[in-house]
């Protein structure tokens, strides 16, 4: 009897089929090819930069007419030619906080000195008072600032003789904004202006 022709195509389809599948369990066993692992994809975040905290300036308290008091004073009433003549200014902070006062004193006034004809004497060539001037500091309430400057060694006094008036001034400033180049720059003006007079004889 013949074998039948169907059934050895059947068991060689089978054979097959289990070679094969043998073979994929081999090769994955082995290090053969292996199922693709997708690449995780980092996504980088922006760096954020924490707030930083915003340091605001204490505003300058430049005092006023009320909360500032300015005096002069001579050591004496009456000089012979060449003799120091010895002005003492003082300003006082007659308020109840700190007060920002320009410094050093002696620098920061404005002092004019009229001779017997009334008008002012001229500043000798090497006084310069704008490069002594340092810039401000605070002032407890009640404490006085108190210097003394020759008045002989600031002006041109020649041969003159007779009676001298000392005007001595004190700008109170504020701050405003000022437009410049189509821009607001900080800046300042003159609020109001404390002024005391004094005089001496030069014989």
């Amino acid at each position: 009897m013949k074998p039948n022709r169907n059934c050895q195509d059947h068991k060689t389809q089978r054979t097959g089929l289990l070679l094969f599948a043998i073979c994929l369990i081999l090769m994955t066993s082995c290090g053969g090819a292996r199922p693709v692992t997708p690449t995780p994809v980092i996504v980088a975040k922006e760096a954020t930069v924490p707030p930083q905290p915003v340091v605001q300036l204490a505003p300058f308290n430049f005092g006023s007419r009320e909360t500032l008091r300015l005096e002069a004073s001579l050591d004496q009433e009456t000089y012979s030619q060449g003799w120091p003549i010895e002005l003492t200014i003082q300003l006082t902070n007659e308020s109840s906080e700190s007060l920002d006062i320009f410094l050093p004193l002696s620098s920061a006034v404005f002092i004019e000195v009229l001779g017997p004809d009334g008008y002012p004497l001229p500043l000798r060539d090497t006084c310069d008072l704008s490069a002594n001037l340092s810039g401000t500091e605070p002032v407890a309430p009640g404490v006085t600032v108190r210097e003394t400057c020759d008045l002989f060694d600031r002006y041109e006094f020649g041969n003159l003789s007779g009676e001298f008036r000392v005007r001595v001034l004190y700008s109170i400033l504020r701050y405003i904004s000022v437009k410049k180049d189509g821009r607001l720059v900080p800046g300042a003006e003159v609020m109001d202006t404390l002024v005391v007079e004094t005089g001496f004889q030069l014989i």
